[in-house]
């Protein structure tokens, strides 16, 4: 069951991927990235509250409460960075720094924290050869290019990212030997916390006027509202089937094999929906990527 609900995460992703580029495509800017992701978690939090009070509250020891915290803060910075990065660079680029931060991190918390999970020499090779699909992706023609704004931007979703899977393998490990709540209530508790980085975020750069002149930042149309509705369940849904296969799959296993699925969808996405063009660089990009994941499931 560990692998369905990995493959469902991994679709529901890049539904949701399509609907926040599309919308943030309609409403452009900073303010408008911190209000659209505002609008998705605060989405996901009313369906987080509907299923929590569908399969009941439980009590949550502070193991539980310090995952759910940071799990928020992580999810906070990673929707605010990721729709700006997929702004002014390929889709495909952005998920590449993804990868690193949500594959190499783990790899190297995982065994120190959890009994039991062992990194090999040939996994590292792996994790490492990741590296080269960004030299493989950051030149390609079409949607978006590479630029240092947008290299920051992808960092900071790397390691936002890091976070999120991060947490949701240890808060299914730590619910096994303490009081941490459902599946359910974890989520809850990440938009809970989501909405208050972000809303943190939002005031800062209203109060500071943290805004780029020549940026333009236009409205939030009914056609954006639509894009976000889908985001937000397709989120909810992602999250929430994540943190299962996060239960069930060792974490050397999991992260690569997550990115050996979505990738060659992420890279057709860009392809069908954004104008980006099939190239070579592209295409052994994507061979990198697929046989790192091979070397990580060795």
């Amino acid at each position: 069951m560990g692998y369905a609900f990995l493959v469902l995460s991994k679709l529901a992703a890049m539904a949701k991927m399509i609907s926040v580029k599309k919308c943030g495509s309609i409403a452009t800017g900073a303010i408008n990235s911190v209000k659209i992701n505002l609008l998705r978690s605060f989405g996901c939090l009313v369906v987080g509250i509907l299923v929590s009070l569908f399969s009941g509250f439980e009590s949550m020891s502070m193991p539980g409460v310090w995952m759910t915290v940071l799990s928020g803060i992580s999810n906070g910075f990673l929707l605010f960075s990721w729709i700006l990065a997929a702004a002014c660079a390929p889709m495909i680029t952005v998920e590449v720094f993804c990868m690193i931060g949500g594959v190499v991190v783990p790899l190297i918390i995982s065994p120190i924290v959890l009994d039991g999970e062992k990194v090999t020499v040939i996994q590292w090779i792996g994790a490492l050869i990741l590296f080269a699909a960004i030299f493989c992706f950051s030149k390609r023609k079409g949607g978006g290019r590479v630029n240092a704004k947008s290299i920051i931007l992808m960092c900071v979703a790397g390691i936002s990212n890091a976070g999120t899977v991060i947490t949701q393998k240890f808060y299914q490990e730590f619910s096994e030997d303490y009081e941490c709540g459902t599946n359910a209530d974890f989520q809850l508790g990440t938009y809970a916390i989501t909405i208050a980085v972000l809303a943190l975020v939002l005031l800062m750069m209203v109060a500071l006027k943290n805004k780029n002149r020549d940026e333009v930042q236009t409205k939030i149309t009914p056609r954006a509202f639509v894009f976000i509705v889908i985001a937000f369940a397709m989120t909810y849904l992602s999250q929430y089937t994540g943190t299962f296969a996060a239960g069930k799959i060792d974490s050397a296993i999991l992260f690569p094999l997550a990115y050996i699925i979505s990738m060659p969808m992420i890279f057709l996405v860009d392809v069908i929906f954004f104008g980006e063009k099939v190239s070579i660089r592209g295409i052994i990009g994507l061979l990198i990527v697929t046989a790192s994941g091979v070397l990580i499931n060795i």
